[in-house]
């Protein structure tokens, strides 16, 4: 079952990286998204606050957060 979910989370992070990438392309981000709605629902998650979570992750990773200029 850990196997599964570990699966589950590592799609749902690339369909993240993906949706992402295609910033200039609303038709495939929102089929993307569709995608992503999908593994959320299996996850029992909110597409709107794991995109949140991520970006937020992103931003504190960043130097500018860690305050290395």
């Amino acid at each position: 079952m850990l196997n599964v979910l570990k699966i589950r989370l590592v799609t749902l992070r690339e369909y993240y990286e993906q949706y992402e990438k295609a910033e200039d392309n609303p038709q495939l981000q929102n089929m993307i998204l569709c995608s992503m709605r999908a593994e959320c629902d299996r996850l029992n998650l909110s597409v709107l606050d794991y995109i949140l979570g991520m970006r937020d992750e992103k931003a504190e990773s960043t130097p500018e957060a860690a305050g290395c200029f």
